[in-house]
């Protein structure tokens, strides 16, 4: 058996090696997720008070040569990191509807919540029109679909005197995020997922693929600043991308003086026509502060806060920008958001996120043997 060591360093070697080292564990991924987490909320302080991706202020500041690359490592970051703990999910489950139960547990019951919440509760507090208006316009309904992943923004009256009218525009990720868990069900159920060789070259594929349509999309002038379809088909690919290294466990060698050039190259963010390699960078320093030892993070023994976290955050920021004036600042913005998200993360957390896990263990069908993942 296993057993993880009491120190944290991370070690030399590759990544089967530190998970060996931590005992089937990579210590730092649950801070991780938390940390990427909080510093999207910051950005949408940002994103809110100068006024939204239509601004010239808040383009000028998004495309800042010293800002932009770690802007745009973020969600490539993010979805690297879930594609690796997902895969690790399908290789344990080697079942195809389990594996779909098992994300449906994860994602649909916090933002079923979330959705009503911000529709129901939220919506009617703060819209611009008359409750009888409110609830019987068609965006209302609309904004259910978001359940289902078929992401809406705009709830009737709501945030209209804010420089951005978006009810959460994190849901945008919801789409990658759901055709991720889809594909890798379709591989899981043809093996592909567990064929060390049938992914890989698939794999490749998909990497030339990427290539030749990212340049296609470039030279014809559309989405120059990575917007979708652009950004989807990318988010997708690092999430895959994390699946091929938690695949090549055993060929991926870790270092910090490697995880610093990893950190040099984020600067390929800069250009549209390099962001493949910014993506490798951007995963292999995921990869590395993973296996860092933070075990001892705030927050993280209490729970799983991240999801709350991205699901809260910014409909939190849009009301405090809406009635306190005096937090329209990106800095006093995050400030006052951030623990009031914590605590809607807390609610979400240990009411309906960890009940929902719960009944993996309750429903024989979808227990699982425990034992250290395969890598």
């Amino acid at each position: 058996m296993l057993t993880p060591i009491k120190s944290g360093a991370m070690i030399k070697g590759t990544v089967k090696e530190n998970f060996e080292h931590f005992g089937g564990i990579a210590p730092g991924f649950d801070a991780l997720r938390l940390i990427l987490a909080v510093v999207v909320l910051g950005w949408h302080s940002v994103y809110i008070t100068l006024g939204g991706s239509e601004s010239d202020a808040y383009n000028e500041v998004a495309h800042h040569p010293l800002l932009l690359p770690f802007v745009r490592a973020i969600l490539p970051a993010y979805f690297f990191l879930g594609g690796f703990l997902v895969t690790g999910s399908a290789f344990r489950l080697r079942s195809t509807p389990k594996f779909l139960i098992y994300r449906g547990l994860r994602i649909v019951p916090a933002l079923f919540v979330e959705v009503v919440l911000s529709a129901v509760v939220l919506g009617a507090m703060v819209t611009t029109l008359p409750l009888a208006n409110y609830y019987t316009h068609p965006q209302f309904y609309n904004y259910f679909w978001n359940i289902l992943g078929y992401v809406h923004f705009f709830l009737p009256g709501v945030f209209t005197q804010n420089p951005t009218h978006l009810v959460n525009v994190n849901l945008w990720t919801l789409p990658p995020d759901l055709h991720g868990y889809a594909i890798m069900a379709g591989l899981l159920f043809t093996g592909i997922i567990l064929s060390r060789k049938a992914y890989g070259g698939l794999f490749a594929l998909a990497t030339g693929f990427l290539v030749i349509f990212t340049a296609v999309i470039l030279m014809l002038g559309a989405d120059s600043n990575l917007r979708v379809p652009v950004m989807s088909h990318l988010m997708i690919y690092s999430f895959f991308l994390g699946a091929f290294a938690y695949i090549y466990a055993d060929r991926i060698r870790l270092s910090w003086r490697y995880a610093a050039l990893a950190a040099l190259g984020l600067f390929f963010f800069e250009t549209p026509y390099t962001i493949l390699p910014g993506i490798f960078c951007a995963a292999y320093l995921t990869l590395c502060l993973g296996f860092a030892d933070m075990r001892k993070f705030p927050f993280i023994k209490s729970g799983d806060y991240s999801y709350g976290v991205y699901l809260y955050g910014y409909p939190i920021q849009q009301v405090l920008w809406l009635y306190l004036p005096e937090l329209r600042g990106w800095l006093p913005l995050t400030v006052a958001a951030l623990p009031l998200t914590l605590g809607f993360a807390y609610l979400s957390w240990h009411f309906i996120e960890e009940p929902a896990r719960a009944l993996k263990k309750k429903i024989p069908y979808l227990k699982v043997p425990a034992k250290p993942p395969k890598v």
